[in-house]
């Protein structure tokens, strides 16, 4: 759940609230499931909680998978042959350590 819920805001006390309700939501429905298909609650919650990380990894505005697909899309549509992103591939980045 938190880590769905990161993908969804960068607010810290929004970000436990939704993290919150994802893991009360993916609990009571592993459990509903669980009980309806008699098998065990435990990895059946689980199981709801990871179908619900799946989605918002996918779908998360901003953050998504067809979100940055579609950044990527559009930047390679604008004629340049470049994608989205890379403006700044010439520069060196002065973090790193020098090779040795």
């Amino acid at each position: 759940p938190a880590a769905a819920a990161q993908l969804l805001t960068q607010r810290l006390p929004t970000m436990m609230a939704i993290a919150a309700t994802i893991g009360a939501i993916s609990n009571l429905t592993g459990l509903y499931l669980s009980y309806y298909v008699n098998v065990a609650s435990g990895p059946a919650m689980v199981l709801v909680a990871t179908a619900i990380f799946i989605l918002v990894f996918v779908f998360a505005p901003r953050r998504g998978m067809i979100w940055r697909w579609m950044g990527t899309q559009s930047g390679t549509q604008m004629g340049t042959g470049e994608s989205a992103g890379t403006e700044n591939a010439g520069t060196e980045n002065t973090n790193q350590a020098p090779a040795q």
